[in-house]
């Protein structure tokens, strides 16, 4: 599967994550693309695979310098994300108890104000805790991969049996007219 994981970091520590998330993925067989959102647009969205967001927390809850003009476009352009399965590694430290990881947050919320399809529990490191962020990445890719895996998996049996219901609903509707014909 094609991942690509868009990173937004103010130290590092978010671009070293991502290289965490990309040795998992990639031991697993997958294709990882790492993308820095200060190079990014809105149009990343239309690559071919899923999407991974590993951002860090800066300042006042905010999202890192290098992302701001990433997510001010797409609040602008307001792609229509409906179907891009999106899973999200946020960096924080909870001394700050008020900010607390708010840079996955804030991705969490705008994503799902254009409808992307965010999968999985979103990765809530704490700086403060005994778990070094690139360990955690790691483990949080392993189990997010195998949520999309699943996921993907039963959209096409999900999509026979909304089909066969249709058509089952497409029968009984004939066979109404039928009878009703006939009377």
């Amino acid at each position: 599967m094609q991942i690509s994981v868009l990173v937004a970091t103010q130290s590092g520590t978010a671009n070293r994550v991502a290289e965490a998330i990309e040795r998992r993925l990639t031991d697993a067989g997958h294709t990882v693309d790492i993308l820095f959102m200060e190079t990014l647009d809105a149009d990343v969205f239309r690559r071919a695979g899923v999407f991974i967001i590993c951002t860090s927390t800066y300042g006042a809850g905010d999202v890192p310098l290098s992302a701001r003009y990433f997510l001010t476009d797409l609040r602008l352009e307001q792609p229509n994300l409906s179907g891009t399965i999106i899973g999200i590694a946020g960096l924080g430290d909870s001394a700050y108890t008020t900010t607390f990881n708010r840079g996955g947050a804030r991705f969490a919320e705008i994503l799902a104000a254009l409808n992307a399809d965010i999968v999985g529990e979103r990765m809530r490191h704490d700086a403060s805790g005994d778990i070094a962020p690139e360990a955690a990445g790691a483990a949080w890719a392993g189990e997010w991969i195998a949520t999309v895996q699943r996921r993907l998996d039963t959209a096409p049996a999900e999509k026979r049996a909304r089909a066969s219901r249709e058509n089952d609903h497409e029968d009984e509707k004939r066979a109404l007219e039928d009878r009703e014909g006939g009377v």
